[in-house]
């Protein structure tokens, strides 16, 4: 009986002070599950704001690639269809012939910018070879865009030889 009110006193004793630990082991365990809370949550807003800033990053690298390639695929239309774009603002001469045979007419204008600057014309004369040619100045702004274009019902006439050409340079910028 003694040990039993030795033992019951002892847990008495001892009581108070595991209550205490106690509250303050749930204390602690709580605050360290808001700490970790707020920790996650931080956590993941910054791999949001990452992840944002990667795809922002990504997306200005295509758009940048984008308007490379449109730009390749402009320039080499343009070189294709045989449009000169000037580089800079200057004066700028430009020549061409057209060659045809005279079974049919032969019309060709020199455009800048969808305008007509000059052209030549020769009718259907015959069967023989003819050519005509002509040129001009022009004051062009940088972007000006400068091309042959066909009249409506002729044609022209050239082969590995070049009798048709389409020539410019740049005398001076401005």
């Amino acid at each position: 009986m003694k040990t039993l009110v030795a033992a019951l006193a002892l847990c008495l004793l001892f009581l108070p002070v595991y209550q205490a630990f106690s509250i303050d082991m749930d204390k602690k365990i709580e605050e360290m599950e808001a700490r970790l809370t707020k920790t996650e949550k931080q956590w993941m807003d910054h791999t949001q704001i990452t992840e944002s800033q990667k795809n922002d990053d990504i997306l200005r690298e295509l758009e940048a690639k984008l308007k490379d390639t449109e730009k390749q695929v402009e320039d080499l239309r343009a070189e294709v269809q045989g449009i000169f774009t000037a580089p800079v603002k200057g004066v700028y001469y430009f020549s061409f012939s057209a060659n045809h045979r005279t079974t049919k007419p032969s019309g060709l204008r020199l455009m800048k910018n969808e305008e007509q600057m000059v052209s030549v014309y020769n009718h259907a004369a015959g069967n023989r070879h003819e050519t005509a040619a002509n040129g001009m100045t022009l004051q062009l702004e940088v972007g000006d865009h400068v091309y042959m274009r066909l009249m409506m019902n002729t044609w022209i006439f050239d082969n590995p030889s070049n009798y048709s050409t389409f020539i410019g340079f740049l005398l001076f910028s401005l």
